[in-house]
């Protein structure tokens, strides 16, 4: 939800890719060629970083599979009804009402088009965009 990975990308990162000088990740990218990407290390992200022990290579040494059982108990427990990949939807969700562009977005989360971004994401009306509505008033 801090990056905008997919599940697959975000067990691939190593803790090699974070670059704490320029703050950035590199996102190897498991799609596609364009996928393949920096990020912005986000305060957020940058301080949740810093709480997990550097145990491996990899920021998050677990398999696919144990990440789905986990997740799965976890729904079950607390009557969840997303799934995984809706945290990368949220990230891009909130790019977009924190009035990030659309380019910006589409390079974050490795799209090679910026139609692509738009045609997954702008359907999503929020509580958001209705008090954005509110605001227009073209006093015409």
């Amino acid at each position: 939800m801090l990056t905008g990975c997919r599940k697959s990308e975000a067990l691939a990162v190593k803790w090699s890719d974070v670059d704490y000088k320029i703050k950035q990740v590199h996102i190897s990218g498991t799609k596609t060629e364009n996928a393949v990407r920096f990020i912005p290390l986000f305060p957020q992200l940058e301080k949740l970083l810093a709480d997990i022990p550097k145990i491996d290579e990899y920021i998050f040494p677990y398999t696919d599979n144990l990440v789905h059982c986990n997740f799965v108990r976890l729904k079950r427990k607390y009557n969840l009804t997303f799934r995984i990949h809706d945290l990368r939807h949220t990230f891009a969700t909130r790019c977009l009402e924190n009035k990030i562009s659309i380019n910006t977005v589409q390079r974050w989360l490795g799209y090679a088009q910026a139609s692509t971004t738009a045609n997954i994401y702008f359907h999503i009306l929020t509580a958001f965009e209705f008090e954005e509505i509110k605001k227009f008033d073209p006093k015409i």
